[in-house]
Order: structure tokens, then C-alpha cells, then sequence
């Protein structure tokens, strides 16, 4: 199942596929995060990241997390990494594609 890199909602259709250059982001001295080239976005989503609205895109994520930390500290660690999604985004349109 495919889920959104943006809020991990389940079958993000449609969704929309965002190219980005390589990179890695430590989110602990010991643990670190690679991504390879895309991001997927599901249609709620891509509405936050075209409209720059970062801060309702760390906070959707927080929304529909279950990772148990508080609503608080799950809006900043979202913003931390998707700050690195917004750094890396290439300058091309998203490509609709099609989740089977």
C-alpha cells in the first residue's frame, strides 16, 4: 500500500509525484533518513506544499500521525523534514500518476 510521504494517509489518490535531488537528514546523531528522488503527495497535500503553506503541512502530518508523541513535537519534527523536501524540490511540475 502506498501511503503519502506528506501526512502517511493510506492510497493517496490522486496522487502526485515531486522530484527531488538526492539527500540525507540525520534526525538523531545515530539514525538517519535518505531520500532518493521523489516524494509522494496525495491531492490534500499537494494543495499545501503549491500553495507554500508549510506550516498546515507539518500540521496535517501531526493530524494523522500515530506515532506517540505529542501534536506539538510531531509539528516540528514534520516541518524539519519537509524543510529538507522544500530545499531539495526540483523546479518541475508534480506528475499525476496512477496508484494500482
Amino acid at each position: 500500500m502506498k501511503l503519502c510521504d506528506f501526512c502517511n494517509q493510506p492510497d493517496p489518490r490522486p496522487a502526485w509525484l515531486y522530484a527531488t535531488g538526492a539527500f540525507t537528514v540525520m534526525l538523531t546523531p545515530t539514525v538517519g533518513a535518505i531520500s532518493d528522488s521523489s516524494w509522494l503527495a496525495c491531492g490534500d497535500c499537494r494543495r499545501l506544499i503549491d500553495a507554500d503553506d508549510r506550516e498546515g503541512l507539518a500540521q496535517r502530518y501531526a493530524a494523522h500521525s500515530k506515532v506517540p508523541l505529542s501534536v506539538d513535537r510531531l509539528t516540528v519534527l514534520a516541518a524539519e523534514m519537509q524543510g529538507h523536501f522544500f530545499k531539495h524540490r526540483l523546479p518541475k511540475a508534480p506528475t499525476l500518476i496512477e496508484i494500482l
